[in-house]
Order: C-alpha cells, then sequence, then structure tokens
C-alpha cells in the first residue's frame, strides 16, 4: 500500500491520459494486479485544500 500526497497545484484528472508518466506507471500497476488512483484538486477549484494523492495498492506475492 502506498500512498503519495502533495500541496502542489493540482490538475483536471480527466487529461492525464493524454502523457506517459502517469499513464506508464498505472500500467505498470495493472500487469502487477495492483490498483491505481488519483485524487486531485486543482488550486483553481479550491485555493486553500488543493493538491494531489496518489494511491497505489499491490497484491503481496
Amino acid at each position: 500500500h502506498i500512498i503519495i500526497t502533495d500541496n502542489g497545484v493540482g490538475f483536471d484528472t480527466y487529461q492525464i491520459l493524454t502523457g506517459f508518466g502517469i499513464r506508464g506507471m498505472q500500467e505498470r500497476v495493472n500487469i502487477l494486479c495492483g490498483t491505481f488512483e488519483i485524487i486531485s484538486i486543482p488550486i483553481e477549484k479550491n485555493p486553500i485544500q488543493h493538491g494531489t494523492t496518489l494511491i497505489v495498492n499491490l497484491p503481496y506475492v
């Protein structure tokens, strides 16, 4: 179980699959039969509470 959180500017999670970075991480997690979740609140939508959380769960092998 891995959780990575920051308090950066955040981003629109609907546009993340246009690049290779996050998509590549998601593909690797899927190959390992894990789950991959991104929660991001852009600073434009909430100037007080914004940032990104990445949650990865991998099975114990």
